[in-house]
């Protein structure tokens, strides 16, 4: 076939468009972004565009939805504008309020919440808590790395390097699959090395240690300590490296760790994460834990977003109209204004809830009208644009 008789095949169907379809999805399009806007109407069985509008404006709408008679069924987002106009020109048509919007509209205002109620970060606890000072230069021993994660990964490292050598007795071969150099994975096969996770230190003023304690505890000068250090012990060093000494031991031995927890991290979960999929560390799994144990407020919030994911997978009216009956959304004004947006607009949302229908498809032609807008920028009038989405939805 020519490409002049496939554009005059599809510019037939384009002409003859079907507007005895029963189940449609309908949603708005940016002409040009916060200024102008657009309608697009997509048949939910047969997945295509059929006509778009120009307009979102309420009289037009009515106008051109009196067109398409035969519709029975109609998904939508919230927009009050596509709600009259249904109304108005589709008596008989049932409409169906998709259920992401309204699941993205309650997020919305229970984030909103969250930020009058709680700051960007949030002190959970302060800690006081003691320290080792200096010691002699040894060497950490297996016990006092125990403790350590890091330590442990490193232990299971070299396990799983021994295992592996003792299969392929090939230490270029190791070292490429565990993207190490052939030589460290001699040292691990040989037990000729072992982690330590601390490095060993050591100070000039380590072995005075208890004569300087002892002294600094019952108030003496640190000009003084310094006079009888150089009489009595001939210590060679300056008096800064006296200084930093005790000044680091005061650090030490009674450190302030201050756990904080995000705002950001306490949002994540109103979109149906657990909290360990955040991507946090146990410590901070923690935090968060105790940090909702100390304020039910936002726990609260928190558990009435879920509840209401719990009611949409439900499918269930029962559900829907106690979550909507219960006493503890109006302690919460932007959520209580959610509920009252809900009420409004019940029969679509009871609809959205317990049908199949979703304005999924509608979200997917929009993206789709975007790209061809784009390919057709500054070139076009808005009925040229309009041929050119049919043309390509029919001729494929």
């Amino acid at each position: 076939m020519y490409p002049i008789q496939r554009f005059l095949e599809s510019l037939k169907k384009i002409l003859s468009i079907n507007r005895n379809c029963k189940s449609v999805s309908i949603d708005d399009f940016a002409k040009k972004k916060r200024h102008t806007y657009g309608t697009v109407l997509i048949d939910s069985k047969s997945r295509k565009v059929i006509d778009i509008l120009d307009s979102r404006q309420e009289e037009k709408v009515v106008e051109w939805l009196r067109s398409f008679s035969s519709i029975q069924r109609i998904s939508r987002d919230g927009s009050s504008i596509y709600a009259r106009a249904i109304s108005l020109a589709l008596l008989q048509a049932n409409q169906i309020s998709d259920c992401f919007h309204i699941l993205k509209n309650l997020t919305d205002k229970a984030q909103e919440e969250l930020r009058e109620v709680m700051p960007v970060m949030v002190k959970v606890d302060e800690q006081h808590v003691k320290l080792p000072i200096f010691t002699n230069k040894t060497r950490k021993n297996y016990k006092d790395n125990q403790a350590s994660e890091a330590y442990l990964e490193k232990v299971e490292l070299i396990k799983n390097i021994q295992k592996r050598y003792s299969k392929c007795r090939n230490y270029r071969k190791v070292a490429a699959e565990y993207h190490l150099d052939y030589r460290t994975v001699k040292q691990y096969v040989s037990n000729a090395w072992y982690p330590s996770m601390k490095r060993e230190t050591y100070h000039a003023l380590t072995q005075y240690q208890d004569f300087i304690l002892s002294h600094i505890r019952r108030g003496m000068k640190r000009t003084e300590l310094f006079r009888i250090l150089q009489s009595k012990f001939n210590f060679q060093g300056t008096y800064s490296s006296l200084r930093h000494f005790i000044l680091r031991f005061h650090h030490q031995t009674q450190l302030k760790i201050t756990r904080k927890v995000q705002r950001r991290q306490i949002e994540k979960l109103l979109y149906n994460k657990g909290i360990a999929d955040i991507g946090l560390s146990f410590s901070e799994q923690r935090d968060i834990i105790q940090f909702l144990k100390e304020h039910p407020k936002i726990r609260e919030i928190i558990n009435l977003v879920t509840t209401f994911r719990i009611v949409i997978g439900s499918k269930n009216k029962q559900k829907l109209e106690q979550w909507l009956l219960n006493p503890r959304i109006t302690s919460y004004s932007k959520i209580t204004t959610f509920r009252d947006t809900v009420y409004r607009d019940y029969e679509a949302v009871l609809h959205g809830i317990t049908e199949p229908e979703s304005n999924g498809i509608a979200e997917g032609k929009i993206n789709k009208i975007k790209t061809i807008k784009g390919i057709m920028y500054g070139r076009s009038s808005f009925e040229l644009l309009r041929q050119k989405v049919l043309q390509i939805e029919y001729s494929t």
